[in-house]
């Protein structure tokens, strides 16, 4: 997109046609939403629909953060807040953040049409560099936690200008897409609305610093700027997240630096986006800022992320309030065990007649004998102390809430409590229902992002972007430019590859690896020996390596050599006289097990599983032991030992 600002910071904004329309020709529309007294007093509404879900994620927030994080002392060496010995909710949301995202998700393009297929592959490429770029898996991880407390927020769109000033400060190159997390504090959403898609309009606040170049930008009226406040000017903040740090007086700061809040709503049904003032209760009717076309996919700007929906509701139930009640009355407990075993004391009592006794036995070191008149005038006694109901209860708890967290206890490495095998096989299982279903929803949020990246992406008209391409086992330079463009974006599917997003453990990898060359090589190579040239050996090779997640495998396998190697042996089966020594040792050894009644095409390869009519898929045949429910478990403890020896 072209440059239209000369400032170096300008405001970021969703993608607006310019030359903008004027507030007096948005008014003539007489739309009855796009009346500005209407849509500040909607704007205001949206705000307030939000407000027992702010309330409800700051309690989440301070327990999930403890009571130390931004809080002062009170001058008597005592702090603020009750203690949190055991913080299950921040244990639990640190376990399932890494277990969601642990790296950048990477694409996957597929075309209907094969004269577009090409271009999907080159688009693959990009997207994933645009995703580094922009760093999407921190904001993922964000997003993610902001979902486990209350849900997560993302706007997804362009700069459209120089290097551009982002919500908040985050900078942004010209023309670049991004996706940025939208703080649940600032989310606008329809107050009438019950689904998401159902919506009218859906906004967010924002924060920009008054500076020259904005003054300067012809973006908004000067004049109206200046008029404008802060969200930090006179306004309660108590109830909002940035107010946990504490140590700042915002409104003092504010002055110094200027900013002022703006509000930023899509309209679906006129496919426009208006900028307005932030001003609480709107008691003057708002003034549209700014109007334009929206330029963007048919889905909006904005996505939320949740995992547990309630009927005829927007918001999700978050898997933090869930586990509240049980964080609450387990450091409860924990706090009253602590209370018992600091009143905890033993003394030592005696009669009147035994104070020369009684003095000789406390001045006594530990070891030393001790002569006494009469030992029974003497006698230790032990008050108060921890009850051990209270530790059986604090077990029990724990447990209720690593069962509710998904079994937090397995994924962090820790282990199962489990009696029996076939207990810990039936929680293993439940878990990763459960986990696979928050995983699945995580993917697909993700997938829409990446499609919203993808096209703007595939609508810019300037985009010049070098890559490497690995073609054949060589790397080919490619740019991609509009001139290779094919098609509408909509004629692509883009999805996540699979464990894209997830952490490899290094034991695991090197497992998958040798499993992948000792079992599934030697049956693809029994199956292109029955199967001959119907089977395209290097598109198997490569759809199983990359459903293994093994990323490496063009750096592994030579594609070019294989596929000579492929189509020299499947001349010489035709033929029937494989005339090279080497093709000749790997047929005698691929049909071996000919005479022993494994019919036309010869037995298995040394150490390949046997081939099972009912049970084609090789992978499913591993002689390993290792079932993905297992791997996963054994990749949370190598991962948990890890951190601990990095501790130590």
């Amino acid at each position: 997109m072209p440059d239209t600002l000369t400032s170096p910071q300008a405001l970021r904004a969703t993608p607006q046609a310019l030359p903008q329309a004027t507030p007096q020709a948005f008014r003539a529309t007489k739309k009855e939403i796009l009346n500005p007294i209407n849509l500040g007093r909607l704007c205001t509404l949206g705000y307030q629909k939000m407000q027992n879900s702010r309330k409800v994620r700051m309690k989440m927030l301070q327990a999930f953060t403890g009571r130390l994080y931004g809080r002062r002392s009170s001058g008597r060496g005592e702090d603020y807040g009750l203690p949190t010995p055991i913080n299950m909710i921040n244990q639990a949301t640190m376990t399932l953040v890494p277990n969601l995202v642990f790296k950048d998700p990477r694409a996957a393009i597929t075309a209907e049409f094969l004269s577009y297929r090409p271009y999907a592959e080159v688009s693959e490429l990009a997207l994933d560099h645009l995703v580094q770029e922009i760093n999407l898996r921190m904001t993922l991880r964000k997003i993610i936690t902001d979902s486990i407390l209350l849900a997560g927020f993302v706007k997804t769109s362009i700069a459209i200008s120089g290097y551009t000033l982002d919500i908040e400060g985050n900078l942004h190159d010209v023309g670049q897409p991004y996706a940025d997390r939208v703080d649940p504090d600032d989310i606008l959403i329809d107050p009438v609305a019950r689904d998401w898609d159902e919506q009218r309009f859906t906004g967010n606040r924002f924060r920009i610093d008054i500076t020259d170049d904005i003054m300067d930008s012809g973006m908004y009226d000067p004049d109206d700027l200046r008029m404008l406040s802060s969200r930090y000017q006179g306004f309660n903040t108590s109830d909002q997240a940035s107010s946990l740090s504490g140590g700042v007086t915002y409104s003092e700061a504010d002055q110094i630096i200027n900013t002022v809040d703006l509000v930023e709503v899509w309209i679906p049904s006129e496919n426009v986006i208006v900028t307005l003032p932030w001003q609480p209760g709107y008691e003057i009717a708002p003034k549209i800022l700014r109007t334009a076309d929206y330029q963007g996919p048919e889905r909006g700007p904005y996505a939320m992320l949740g995992y547990a929906f309630v009927p005829d509701n927007i918001m999700p139930v978050a898997p933090a309030m869930m586990w509240y009640d049980l964080h609450q009355l387990t450091n409860q407990i924990a706090r009253k065990a602590g209370n018992q075993a600091e009143r905890q004391k033993s003394v030592l009592a005696y009669e009147s007649s035994a104070f020369q006794d009684a003095q000789e036995i406390a001045d006594a070191d530990d070891g030393l004998a001790v002569r006494v008149d009469n030992i029974d005038a003497i006698k230790e006694i032990s008050y108060g102390g921890a009850s051990d109901d209270n530790f059986k209860y604090i077990d029990w708890a724990k447990q209720q809430f690593s069962e509710m967290a998904m079994n937090i206890d397995l994924l962090s490495g820790a282990g199962s409590d489990e009696a029996t095998a076939t207990q810990a096989e039936m929680v293993q299982a439940n878990v990763s229902i459960r986990l696979s279903d928050m995983q699945g929803l995580v993917y697909q949020f993700t997938g829409d992002i990446m499609r919203s990246l993808f096209f703007y992406l595939h609508t810019d008209p300037l985009i010049e972007l070098p890559l490497v391409k690995r073609v054949s086992g060589q790397d080919e330079q490619v740019v991609y430019s509009p001139e290779m463009r094919e098609g509408d974006w909509q004629d692509y599917n883009i999805k996540i590859r699979p464990y894209s997003m997830s952490r490899q453990n290094p034991n695991t990898k090197v497992r998958r690896l040798l499993e992948f060359f000792g079992n599934i090589i030697p049956a693809l190579a029994n199956a292109a020996q029955m199967l001959g040239p119907a089977l395209n050996l290097e598109a198997a090779i490569n759809i199983v390596g990359r459903e293994l997640g093994i990323e490496e495998l063009d750096e592994i396998i030579n594609s070019q050599v294989l596929r000579q190697i492929n189509q020299q042996m499947q001349s010489l089966i035709e033929q029937g006289i494989p005339t090279d020594p080497k093709v000749a040792k790997i047929m005698q050894i691929m049909s071996a097990g000919q005479g022993a009644g494994q019919g036309v095409g010869g037995g298995p390869m040394p150490g390949a599983p046997a081939m099972n009519a009912m049970q084609p898929n090789p992978m499913a045949q591993m002689q390993t032991g290792m079932t993905g429910a297992t791997e996963q478990n054994q990749m949370a403890q190598e991962t948990a030992g890890e951190l601990q020896s990095a501790m130590r």
